[in-house]
């Protein structure tokens, strides 16, 4: 992958800004990222961080706020909450730019405390979208289920959408004071991809951003997750499958950073792959699945690897699951040829090199890189890191971690 130009400067404030100058798009895509999500939520306000990401939303695509001077360029803007930190995404024409930027920041850091009425309506759009990813659909339902039995302790175990009796009683003095504890400079990370320049642009932000104090983040006393020594499994009987078995199954991996999580990504490529192994074995036997995909979520603290598996409508889900436990176990002893192994990392290489092409989502890989690690640029060592990647180094990864006693299995069953 090409080393992007990406500058990085921090403000005396702490705030940290990335920015990759380059003339190959029309726009400017502004990532910023808020070292806080459902993490830092506590027993009783389950579903604050998302809660909070709403209140800014709210805020920034208000009518009256895309009126004002400054704010007419701005024509996309997005939020999510992740495990350990929400993410908004903006995109502004470029040519006034450096005025937008600096007033986005400025109003990013200044968001009003919501009146009962705003915030009651906030609620009712979480409510909504509860209803419609989880109550209404067997996919939500089964990833939430499936942290909840992972984790016994880590606040990972309640996820993102968080609880409806706690985030419904929460009030906006409560919801205002998150915002205020976490949105501060020193939380923060900027990156900004497009047509501008560093070095004006750092300069044309100085003085405004450094007028925002920075604040003392909270202390959290996270319980450290004990360790899993033997598997778990459950079963939901639900009448939201349209007939189909869901299995979802979550292996316990380190955090971001960590050089296990090269093998188990390039690993992901060898199950998933479009012409891998493991699918050819699934299409030969008819019936044992008709989705196939996993996903390594980056994370601060010891994740999730997360294996989903669909049946068709009248077949049974186990086969399939005893067929992905076959082929991981071969893996793990050593049965896997080199070609099969370098034809995985070249299409996790391939990937990446995508990426670049992507300035949404490069962008956003900078800006969690930076928030979890403190490092953007591993994002780059990262691809060092699968073209070193030895049949030994591999295995070793497997072996540590795809074990049955890290692993939860969470299967929905229809109806009868």
């Amino acid at each position: 992958m090409k080393r992007f130009n990406a500058i990085r400067h921090k403000f005396g404030n702490g705030l940290r800004l990335i920015t990759v100058p380059t003339n190959k798009v029309n726009d400017v895509f502004i990532q910023i990222c808020i070292g806080a999500g459902s993490c830092q939520e506590k027993m009783g306000s389950r579903g604050m961080a998302h809660l909070t990401e709403h209140l800014v939303i709210d805020d920034f695509l208000s009518g009256n706020l895309r009126n004002q001077n400054g704010f007419s360029s701005l024509r996309m803007s997005g939020g999510s909450t992740h495990l350990d930190y929400t993410l908004f995404t903006l995109k502004i024409s470029p040519e006034i730019a450096y005025r937008t930027i600096k007033n986005i920041l400025t109003k990013f850091f200044s968001i009003k405390r919501p009146s009962q009425e705003e915030l009651s309506r906030m609620k009712e759009t979480i409510n909504q979208e509860r209803k419609g990813k989880i109550h209404r659909k067997a996919r939500g339902r089964i990833y939430e289920e499936l942290y909840k039995v992972a984790y016994r302790r880590h606040p990972y175990r309640w996820y993102i959408f968080g609880k409806k009796r706690d985030y419904l009683r929460l009030t906006p003095q409560e919801v205002f004071q998150f915002y205020h504890s976490f949105y501060v400079p020193n939380n923060t990370v900027v990156v900004v991809y497009g047509p501008v320049l560093a070095t004006k642009l750092i300069n044309s932000l100085n003085k405004q951003i450094n007028a925002i104090a920075s604040s003392p983040l909270p202390k959290q006393d996270i319980s450290p997750e004990p360790p899993q020594i033997r598997p778990k499994y459950r079963t939901i009987i639900s009448n939201r499958t349209a007939a189909r078995e869901l299995l979802l199954i979550g292996y316990k991996i380190p955090p971001l950073g960590h050089i296990h999580l090269t093998g188990l990504r390039v690993l992901n490529y060898v199950l998933f792959q479009k012409r891998s192994g493991f699918r050819k074995i699934l299409t030969k036997k008819k019936g044992q699945v008709k989705y196939a995909f996993g996903h390594l979520p980056l994370t601060k603290y010891e994740g999730l690897y997360e294996i989903f598996l669909s049946s068709p409508p009248g077949y049974s889900v186990e086969a399939a699951k005893d067929t992905f436990f076959d082929v991981i176990k071969r893996y793990t002893t050593g049965k896997i040829s080199t070609k099969t192994l370098e034809s995985a990392k070249r299409r996790a290489l391939q990937e990446l090199n995508q990426i670049k092409n992507k300035p949404k989502i490069f962008s956003e890989y900078l800006a969690i890189y930076e928030i979890l690690l403190n490092d953007y640029s591993a994002f780059f060592y990262y691809q060092d890191s699968i073209k070193n990647l030895t049949k030994n180094s591999f295995l070793l990864s497997l072996r540590t971690i795809v074990q049955k006693n890290h692993m939860t299995a969470i299967t929905i069953k229809p109806e009868q």
